[in-house]
């Protein structure tokens, strides 16, 4: 299992507190790596039902973003 030292809740929280606007290229980045992991898991039936900053884990040194807390996530099934 991989080791990623923060969440998005903190890296937010670090902007704030230096009252620097979030820059925007790791908005992009941070918003594509979410969408596609998104993509993914929906592309397999699931859904993960409790997506918030705590619960995005990113890794600061190479901006890899990873979803992580799949405790109330539900496989979809039709009817």
């Amino acid at each position: 299992m991989d080791y990623i030292p923060e969440t998005l809740y903190r890296i937010i929280r670090y902007y704030r507190k230096i009252h620097t606007a979030f820059p925007v290229i790791l908005l992009k980045l941070y918003t594509y790596q979410m969408l596609r992991s998104l993509a993914y898991i929906h592309g397999l039936g699931i859904t993960h039902r409790d997506i918030k900053p705590q619960n995005v884990l990113i890794d600061p040194q190479t901006h890899l973003l990873k979803l992580c807390d799949f405790g109330s996530a539900k496989k979809i099934v039709k009817g």
